[in-house]
């Protein structure tokens, strides 16, 4: 029997490896987005922008795969291919694509579950009850502390997680700021994504996230320089080596 055209494009080696895949729709791009784009290029990083509803992808046996209908064939590899969802742009069937793309990285690598709860608000706000992190829908009166916060996943095996900007009201205390960068991580650890935008408020001895933002197309005017950190930290600390297998220990 034949093979199927999508198995023979899932093993094709030669085409060109995407660095970066930003998967959205590309008119809805915001300026913030554009400027990450731009300075990822700037680092000699092939960049791919794709319409999710225009391409095709198809995954590989041995992880990753193939991206088609862009300019040309692109390579998706586990660990060296970042994708960045715009999520203020994915429709129905986009969230379905970055989903395969991500069941399609090897199966130590699988964050599906951990990146859903990103468009789950009642799912991520129960995960934060569980882990003792308050959560407000309304904002409280004594002020709100914004944190924009990288968790970097390396390989999706462990995270670091890097605080590129925070601004707290100037009447807090350091004590009052330390506890709010603290819910600040730990909800943008739960949220699964590459960066967010965490609002944290306080009202008496009462601290609660307001808001988590996962993977913002804006960035705040007071961070200009916000895009250029992102690109320079995605770009050093992509992804971490997969966990090796141990054979043979007992020798």
């Amino acid at each position: 029997m034949a093979r199927t055209e999508p198995a023979k494009h899932a093993s094709d080696t030669k085409a060109p490896l995407a660095h970066f895949l930003i998967l959205g729709e590309p008119k809805a791009l915001r300026s913030g987005m554009l400027a990450l784009v731009e300075a990822l290029n700037r680092q000699g990083k092939r960049v791919v922008l794709a319409n999710p509803n225009v391409v095709e992808f198809h995954a590989a046996i041995n992880g990753g795969g193939m991206l088609l209908g862009a300019s040309e064939p692109y390579s998706l590899r586990p660990k060296k291919t970042c994708i960045i969802p715009c999520l203020e742009s994915l429709d129905e069937q986009g969230w379905q694509l970055w989903m395969r793309m991500e069941q399609a990285k090897l199966a130590s690598l699988n964050a599906s579950a951990a990146v859903r709860l990103c468009l789950d608000r009642p799912s991520l706000s129960a995960v934060l009850q569980q882990r003792g992190i308050g959560h407000s829908e309304a904002p409280l009166s004594g002020g709100i502390a914004r944190f924009w916060l990288f968790a970097q996943r390396q390989g999706l095996v462990r995270r670091d997680l890097l605080t590129l900007h925070s601004r707290w009201p100037e009447d807090w205390t350091d004590n009052q700021a330390q506890e709010a960068q603290r819910l600040a991580v730990e909800a943008a650890k739960r949220s699964g994504c590459l960066w967010a935008e965490v609002l944290v408020s306080h009202d008496h001895s009462r601290f609660a996230v307001l808001q988590i933002q996962p993977q913002p197309g804006i960035f705040p005017a007071e961070a200009p320089g916000l895009a250029g950190n992102l690109a320079e930290l995605l770009t050093q600390r992509l992804h971490a080596p997969l966990p090796k297998t141990c054979i043979g220990f007992r020798e």
